[in-house]
């Protein structure tokens, strides 16, 4: 994750640009290779069910980024985050499916 950095590549995005905020990992993948179901992910809970939840529920991250946030806003002003989405090399990425599907992000400011 990168803060205000419009010159920023998947080529040249790395912890040392002064623009990095923080990274995060999820395990997944592309296609499913079980028998019929196996990728269905539950919609229901059964209370006190302490099972682990189903490996493909979404996943909710937290990523401190207050040191960076401090580096790229001194003052204020707008800020832009940008994800750098990559996946290993040998990984059959191909058939048109997204590495992430981003359904939030909260930027929480304590004074």
């Amino acid at each position: 994750m990168f803060f205000n950095d419009p010159d920023l590549s998947v080529e040249n995005a790395s912890e040392d640009r002064p623009s990095y905020a923080g990274t995060f990992a999820v395990l997944g993948h592309q296609r499913c290779f079980g028998d019929e179901g196996h990728c269905e992910v539950p919609t229901e809970s059964r209370r006190f069910d302490d099972r682990p939840s189903h490996p493909l529920t979404r996943a909710f991250r937290r990523v401190v980024v207050t040191d960076a946030l401090r580096r790229v806003l001194p003052s204020g002003g707008e800020l832009t985050v940008t994800l750098v989405v990559s996946a290993r090399a040998d990984d059959d990425a191909k058939d048109g499916g997204d590495l992430l599907n981003l359904g939030g992000m909260q930027l929480s400011k304590f004074l």
